[in-house]
């Protein structure tokens, strides 16, 4: 569902790109183009997804993994074998 509504959205913004964001109506007057409501609303529907799946900064934040060891970094793994650096 997450993938449906980016496509949703990419499609209705490419619609916006070539029609622009006002068009005319049927009496010809301006009138904001309703495919920017679709576009909104797709936008919001995927940006649900990615806070339910921690996908934005805020939402990871609020996600716990218990268990999990801190993996060491390339570096520390490196010079873990020369010592603390200090010479005797």
């Amino acid at each position: 569902m997450m993938c449906h509504h980016y496509s949703l959205a990419m499609d209705a913004l490419d619609v916006l790109e070539k029609e622009g964001v006002v068009t005319k109506d049927e009496r010809g007057l301006s009138r904001k183009n309703p495919i920017a409501q679709v576009f909104r609303e797709e936008s919001a529907a995927f940006r649900q997804y990615a806070e339910l799946f921690g996908m934005t900064p805020s939402s990871r934040s609020s996600i716990h993994v218990e268990g999990v060891e801190a993996k060491k970094s390339l570096a520390e793994m490196l010079f873990e074998g020369i010592g603390d650096g200090t010479t005797s």
